[in-house]
């Protein structure tokens, strides 16, 4: 889903493997998880829509249904040509003579590319660059899916790697450095105020020295984090342990672009309401989390046991 910046459309719990579909489901319309660990790694999961669950008559399903059957089978037709394709183009060697020969066009990418870089004119997908790079010099690939049909390749040339000339790299070297050390400038700062805060014992007045505004959140939880302090999750942890022995976290926080100085102001218990809106949807997502780790542990405990042995595909 990457391609459509992450937008997995609307799905059913069922459609989902039990760990990612309890947590998706235990989100309200706008509300964003926690981290989600799924044997396929880990997820951040935002709910953006909910439809209620509905039965929906066979007339008004018909359209979806006839465009879904055609679809498949337009699918079918290209796989089908795609392996026919494969197959030409092994007996004749090279991509290019097949392509001509079955009255298609070839297309060859402008540039070099390398390991990990997703082939140019093709959605970006890591498993079509691995398969490519798996491949000798003039090796011809399996048929490879993309979320826009099939593709079979050719390697036609393999350039060993090399170190860029300076002139070719000197712009993005500087930018880098800039970057780099306005990073460390901005570290240093916020490490200076945070510095100044704890003498002062006050975030507020440590800022007034420096003539830097500072900003209030609202009340927030975990689950409601305040947009205004623009944390990784990571972070997010540190903000909540701290109390009012501890005002301040031991180092700036980072942010995208920079670095965050804060201070517990004041932190209030759930209400007991609360609590019991919320225990269920809790309760689902610790025992998502228990079922993830223990999937987790069952692989590794299999792995740790197995035999593997990988043929070379002929």
């Amino acid at each position: 889903s990457a391609t459509r910046g992450g937008d997995l459309g609307y799905f059913t719990r069922e459609q989902m493997i039990p760990t990612f579909g309890e947590a998706a489901f235990s989100l309200k319309p706008g509300e964003i998880s926690d981290l989600v660990r799924t044997p396929y790694g880990f997820h951040i999961i935002k709910n953006e829509d909910m439809k209620p669950e509905k039965t929906t008559p066979l007339e008004e399903a018909r359209p979806a249904i006839e465009a879904r059957l055609k679809r498949n089978k337009a699918q079918d037709l290209a796989y089908e040509k795609a392996l026919e394709f494969s197959d030409l183009a092994s007996a004749e060697g090279d991509v290019v003579k097949a392509a001509a020969s079955a009255a298609m066009e070839a297309a060859a990418p402008e540039r070099w590319f390398v390991q990990g870089e997703p082939l140019p004119n093709v959605e970006a997908s890591p498993e079509i660059s691995r398969a490519l790079f798996d491949l000798p010099e003039g090796g011809i690939s399996r048929v490879l899916e993309s979320e826009s049909g099939y593709l079979v390749a050719q390697v036609k040339a393999v350039k060993a790697s090399e170190i860029p000339a300076l002139d070719a790299v000197k712009q993005r070297v500087v930018g880098d450095f800039k970057r780099e050390k306005a990073r460390q400038a901005a570290l240093q700062r916020a490490a200076e105020l945070l510095k100044a805060a704890r003498v002062a014992g006050s975030l507020e007045a440590a800022a007034s020295e420096e003539n830097l505004v500072i900003e209030k959140t609202d009340w927030f939880s975990r689950k409601r984090f305040d947009p205004k302090l623009l944390l990784r999750p990571d972070d997010r942890d540190e903000v909540f342990s701290l109390s009012e022995a501890h005002r301040f976290p031991e180092a700036p926080l980072a942010v995208d672009g920079g670095f965050v100085v804060c201070e517990l102001l004041e932190a209030r218990p759930p209400s007991e309401e609360v609590f019991a809106k919320e225990r269920e949807a809790t309760r689902r997502r610790l025992m998502a989390q228990k079922q993830a780790q223990l999937w987790q542990a069952w692989l590794e405990d299999r792995r740790a046991k197995a035999n593997v042995e990988i043929l070379q595909e002929l």
